[in-house]
């Protein structure tokens, strides 16, 4: 299961891709720092999962989500922020999101959301 991550704190991304390069079921395809340059990591490597931040300085992760799923729709998109709002999880799920996390989530929960989400997608493609 390919997993791109689109965050615009370093650490987060470094930390989830080796979160998920320990798994021997994900596969790291790619890490964004932006809204607007993870849409284009989607189009250029078609993950099954994106981890998506919500708040970020180009283009937010709701508007990145339902760009992503417009040019990639078999992608899958998890959001994991650092704060919640009622408005803001409605939005999300709104624009796609399958699963919507704090960053104070236990990895366990974060990778759960990730084989969770990329396992619908590949239940979905069998469909297809």
């Amino acid at each position: 299961m390919r997993v791109l991550i689109v965050d615009d704190s370093e650490l987060v991304r470094m930390g989830l891709q080796s979160l998920v390069e320990m798994q021997g079921d994900l596969e790291w395809c790619g890490s964004a720092a932006s809204g607007r340059a993870g849409v284009q990591m989607a189009i250029e490597t078609r993950p099954d999962v994106v981890v998506m931040d919500l708040s970020m300085p180009d283009v937010d992760g709701v508007e990145a989500t339902r760009q992503i799923l417009d040019s990639s729709p078999r992608s899958r998109v998890v959001m994991l922020t650092g704060h919640s709002t009622p408005s803001s999880e409605k939005a999300a799920l709104a624009a796609g999101v399958k699963r919507y996390l704090l960053k104070g989530a236990p990895p366990d929960a974060v990778l759960e959301a990730i084989r969770a989400v990329g396992g619908a997608r590949r239940n979905q493609l069998a469909l297809d």
